[in-house]
């Protein structure tokens, strides 16, 4: 198992050292951006630019997580995203312009509003910031976009206007709808049903990023506080309990397929045939900048398709950063917490939806984000789809959201009778779920009572799944993800007043891999204390030699103890040379020499 980590990590290195900077896809997306930052920044901006800029984001940010895996790393500055994202946020007024003034103008309408939310989304949650989403009547409007009003504490008159401009594009869908019903029978029936489709994708849109952009807001905690009070646990929790587990109809679903048939037009399909083949022939970056912008602007947006899908990954993502909250933990259990959680881990039943298909998570999951139609190979040499649970929820999020809810003691002890750390010890193992996973691990060692639960005899019983706990364990310790390393480590220090994981830890040999890992730890920090050691005699050496040019009268400069600092050196290498108890001294902070017949003050060497 190390070794096969091992080599994968070694693989995945090499990748990243061919693709980081040398793409030149990466380049050109990197010029589009800074062209489309330019253009955003000096005009006015248009929902075509700023989607064409989110997509840009979504792109690079998709790449950079298939070279390295789970995105809660933040290694993204040698890679293009990061350069992206540098390039955002040096613009000191764009964010505050589309994140903040945007959002809250009602004049802008539902298309722009859906495309800041967009690019809102694509930077703020893989940054770890969350302003300007974190202002007030900005959280106001993005509850009332995400879930709409309450049933009591938006019916005065102070939030009205707020919930007026949240309604306007839910209303301009159904006035569409309504135009369509009203031709039907007519030449234009056709061409009203596909802007009251484009209507109401759009509504999603908004409904969609907004959920999102609350789900980054959450994560600050003053806001988190907020939102608990108000009750947005329990609003977050029950679609997703009623998706996945009463298997309604997920929310969109149905309009993203009628908005993917609506975009195929011919008229569309040219545009981008003809701005593809205009890049292809351009030979330098810039051009291909340029035309990059220019596709992504004439075709629009192209999320269509995926939209149902990042409305459960922003709910997920919302559970994740509210279910720690114990004042909300009653609402969430209420609400079908423990269901979806168990729905989560489990994965896709067997023989769901008619299908061959064996149940459980497929080992893709842990390496990459799985498609919500896809094939793979059957036993018997043919193949057959893949299912997915519905709203296509990812490994990273689940596990995520399934991690704050164990920290529950009531949650994490039915969990764990129910059969969900055995189903959570069978889940892939990959570059997605390397941290989760063992998160999930150190929840359940949280709770000595789920513990026991776990390892409760017979002792046959209790050995296996001990064994299998720590082993997962001690491959994390073995492996190259610096958070699951941490987490596993945590695991076992709360894990061994067990026998059984005693026991297990001995037959593996745990402690010759702790050893080890102390060792080497060790060996890393002597060596950089060496390397720091070095650079500070460097440091002392340099002083030495510019007190020592200072005399330039002829005198030699005097060897004397460190009684007093007068070079500038830190005060920690007093008495510290290269080798020796003393070091070179100028004798006065400043001296006068005499050059020829003009005399001059010269001052001591800088402090450093």
């Amino acid at each position: 198992m190390a070794e096969a980590e091992a080599a994968a990590q070694l693989g995945r290195h090499l990748r990243q050292a061919v693709s980081a900077n040398a793409t030149s896809s990466g380049q050109t997306s990197i010029k589009a951006a800074r062209e489309l930052v330019s253009l955003l920044s000096r005009e006015t901006p248009t929902a075509s630019r700023v989607h064409a800029l989110a997509q840009i984001l979504e792109d690079e940010e998709q790449r950079y997580e298939d070279l390295c895996g789970d995105n809660s790393s933040s290694h993204r500055t040698g890679y293009p995203v990061g350069r992206i994202l540098s390039l955002v946020q040096d613009e000191d007024d764009l964010l505050e312009k589309l994140g903040h003034n945007h959002l809250l103008d009602r004049a802008k309408g539902p298309a722009l509003h859906a495309a800041c939310l967009r690019l809102m989304r694509a930077i703020l949650s893989v940054t770890g910031f969350q302003y300007p989403l974190t202002e007030d009547a900005v959280v106001d409007k993005l509850r009332l976009w995400a879930l709409g009003p309450d049933d009591e504490a938006d019916e005065d008159a102070a939030v009205g206007t707020v919930l007026a401009a949240a309604n306007d594009a839910k209303g301009a869908a159904d006035a569409a709808v309504a135009a369509a019903k009203v031709a039907e029978g007519t030449p234009t029936h056709s061409l009203a049903l596909a802007a009251a489709t484009r209507a109401k994708v759009e509504a999603l849109r908004v409904k969609t990023y907004a959920t999102a952009c609350l789900a980054v807001a959450l994560e600050a905690e003053d806001v988190a506080s907020a939102m608990v009070r108000r009750g947005v646990m329990a609003r977050v929790m029950a679609p997703l309990r009623e998706q996945m587990c009463e298997l309604k109809p997920v929310e969109g679903a149905q309009l993203c397929a009628e908005a993917e048939a609506v975009s195929t037009s011919t008229d569309r399909n040219e545009v981008e045939a003809a701005a593809t083949a205009a890049g292809e022939m351009l030979d330098s970056d810039e051009d291909k900048a340029t035309a990059l912008v220019a596709q992504l602007c004439a075709r629009g947006p192209s999320d269509a398709g995926v939209l149902a899908d990042r409305l459960t990954e922003a709910r997920l993502r919302a559970v994740a950063a509210l279910g720690e909250f114990i004042e909300c933990f009653g609402a969430a259990l209420a609400a079908g917490a423990l269901e979806v959680g168990l729905a989560l881990i489990h994965g896709p039943v067997a023989g769901c939806d008619g299908t061959d298909w064996p149940g459980g998570w497929p080992q893709e999951a842990a390496q990459q984000r799985l498609a919500t139609v896809s094939t793979v190979p059957g036993g018997a040499g043919g193949t057959y789809p893949r299912v997915v649970l519905p709203g296509n929820p990812q490994l990273p999020e689940s596990l995520a959201a399934l991690c704050s809810l164990l920290a529950h003691r009531k949650f994490c002890v039915t969990f764990v009778d129910r059969g969900g750390v055995k189903a959570l010890l069978a889940l892939p193992k990959g570059q997605l779920t390397h941290n989760g996973f063992n998160r999930c691990l150190f929840g359940v060692a949280q709770v000595s009572q789920a513990m026991e639960r776990l390892l409760v005899p017979p002792a046959s019983v209790a050995t296996v799944w001990a064994a299998k706990c720590v082993g997962s364990a001690l491959d994390a310790l073995d492996g190259g993800h610096d958070h699951a390393r941490r987490h596993a480590a945590l695991f076992l220090s709360l894990s061994f007043p067990f026998p059984a994981i005693l026991d297990a830890f001995d037959a593996r040999s745990g402690l010759r891999a702790l050893l080890n890992l102390l060792r080497h730890a060790a060996q890393l920090a002597a060596a950089r204390r060496r390397r720091r050691s070095r650079r500070l005699r460097t440091r002392v050496t340099r002083c030495g030699s510019t007190s020592a040019r200072t005399f330039t009268d002829g005198s030699p400069p005097r060897w004397r103890p460190s009684a007093t600092r007068t070079c500038g050196c830190p005060r920690t290498l007093r008495g510290r040379r290269a080798s020796g108890t003393g070091r070179w001294t100028s004798g006065s902070r400043r001296r006068s020499v005499t050059f020829g017949s003009r005399r001059t003050t010269r001052a001591s060497p800088p402090r450093f």
